[in-house]
């Protein structure tokens, strides 16, 4: 019992201390600290979440208790954003961030815990290289081409090569106890790996437009906006609840697989295709779709990857697949925002008026690129040429994400399948 009540205690701290950082942070620099620490203690709840799952369920049972597992990690993530933004809009963001604090036990565990089962250099590598790669994107899709430095360029495109082959390096010969098992990712492990890579990437570029999309082209406030995230976070969970039962219930998971693939993509296409002049309240529900696929998609990844890796190499396992999606997670926004940022920038730069007012026209542009709300501001006109320039630029998300989403169905179809038999994983071609 005294173990749990020091896990209990180090997953309390895991949310308080981040909260509390940010509830006292006086500058973007601080709040973004505060947003990793945030960020190092969810990613470990979640992944032990994982872990202990395939430790103590039978096999056959995995895939139904994960689908309850993300169904309540979804339910906090749907409820958050609207009540942070409803909080926000009403009492200030600061104030909320002590309701977060939950007494907990006093730490009775060791003082100093070792940091030698810890792979700090290449987790430092791996860091170092998605960072390079997020600041190279951002560089490239620049609005402005004169903002835009080769030299800059050329910097963090090595930067990103050279850290990325550290990481690999380091994780081959070097690290006792890597991040990634190295030997595993060159089979079917990898291939697990790609294609959580490929769904979060297409799913996080697109979704992180969403509320951008809903403030410049239909006006929607901030809570609203917000709020069109619960319905892709309850399809995701009902996703992941209905492909728990059939895997239980068929102890196959391939063909769900590449159904959910093709209901994601069949998504993107209906958002590609219906979005293009603003969307409607029944438009608006076109993310759950995604997140009923999404969440299909993921269970049968997971049951797949836990089929063909070893027993022994699970835990590790999951946090790497883990790892994958939030790589996916990180650079798919870096990448559709970028490009969406710098196509709205040019089109609004060829649109509009410029006539002996260019200082004038420029200062505008800045204020739309960084303000979802600006234009609110500005004349019928005006609105209408900022809407229609952003509805142009924002076709690239959707396209971009049927390119991750194709991807993903030929690695996913690629894998062997397995069908679960008792406590017995049955490997077929």
């Amino acid at each position: 019992m005294g173990s749990w009540l020091l896990i209990a205690y180090n997953f309390g701290s895991c949310v308080a201390q981040p909260v509390a950082i940010s509830g006292v942070s006086s500058s973007l620099v601080e709040l973004a600290f505060a947003r990793i620490v945030a960020g190092i203690g969810g990613a470990g709840m979640v992944s032990l979440t994982s872990i202990i799952i395939t430790d103590v369920i039978p096999p056959e049972e995995i895939a139904l208790y994960d689908g309850y597992s993300s169904t309540v990690n979804m339910i906090g993530r749907s409820l958050g954003p609207p009540l942070g933004g409803l909080l926000s809009q009403t009492i200030g963001w600061r104030l909320p961030a002590p309701l977060a604090q939950l007494p907990g036990p006093k730490h009775q565990g060791p003082k100093k815990p070792s940091l030698n089962q810890v792979d700090t250099a290449g987790l430092l590598a791996l860091s170092l290289a998605i960072a390079a790669l997020s600041f190279l994107v951002e560089q490239l899709a620049m609005p402005n081409p004169e903002d835009q430095s080769s030299l800059i360029t050329f910097g963090l495109l090595a930067a990103t090569v050279a850290f990325s082959v550290g990481f690999g390096l380091i994780e081959r010969f070097w690290a006792t106890n890597p991040l990634i098992p190295v030997d595993l990712m060159m089979g079917q492990f990898g291939r697990w790996c790609v294609t959580e890579l490929l769904i979060y990437t297409g799913r996080g570029g697109l979704l992180c437009l969403l509320t951008p999309y809903l403030i410049r082209v239909e006006n929607w406030p901030d809570v609203g906006a917000s709020i069109a995230f619960v319905g892709n976070a309850l399809g995701i969970s009902a996703g992941g609840l209905v492909a728990g039962h059939m895997v239980k219930r068929t102890k196959k998971y391939k063909n769900l697989g590449v159904s959910a693939i093709c209901l994601s993509i069949f998504a993107y296409f209906l958002i590609w295709f219906q979005w293009r002049d603003g969307c409607s309240i029944l438009e608006a529900s076109i993310p759950t779709l995604l997140g009923l696929g999404t969440g299909m998609t993921y269970t049968a990844t997971f049951i797949g990857m836990t089929a063909t890796t070893p027993k022994d190499r699970l835990p590790v396992c999951i946090v790497t697949l883990e790892l994958f999606l939030n790589v996916g997670f990180i650079v798919g926004p870096a990448i559709s925002t970028a490009v969406v940022q710098k196509l709205f920038a040019k089109g609004l730069a060829n649109s509009l008026p410029s006539d002996g007012a260019s200082a004038k026209s420029s200062k505008v542009i800045n204020g739309v690129l960084n303000d979802a709300m600006f234009a609110q501001n500005l004349n019928d006109g005006a609105k209408d040429i900022v809407r229609a320039r952003y509805l142009d630029a924002f076709q690239f998300a959707p396209l971009f994400a049927v390119v991750c989403g194709v991807a993903t169905l030929v690695v996913f179809s690629l894998s062997k399948a397995a069908s679960i038999k008792g406590s017995l994983w049955v490997v077929m071609i």
